[in-house]
């Protein structure tokens, strides 16, 4: 993930129940803001 992000780029998390509070917890300690990605992912592109 950070070499994507050291490009430039984006990454997709898919995360179900009990992981997105694990992926708000790396979110809170790394100082990155996580969006949800819209239904159309032509949006963030």
């Amino acid at each position: 993930m950070s070499t994507c992000l050291a490009s430039d780029g984006f990454v997709i998390n898919m995360v179900v129940g009990g992981e997105v509070v694990t992926l708000k917890s790396l979110e809170e300690s790394s100082n990155l803001v996580v969006a949800e990605m819209p239904i159309n992912i032509y949006e963030i592109l």
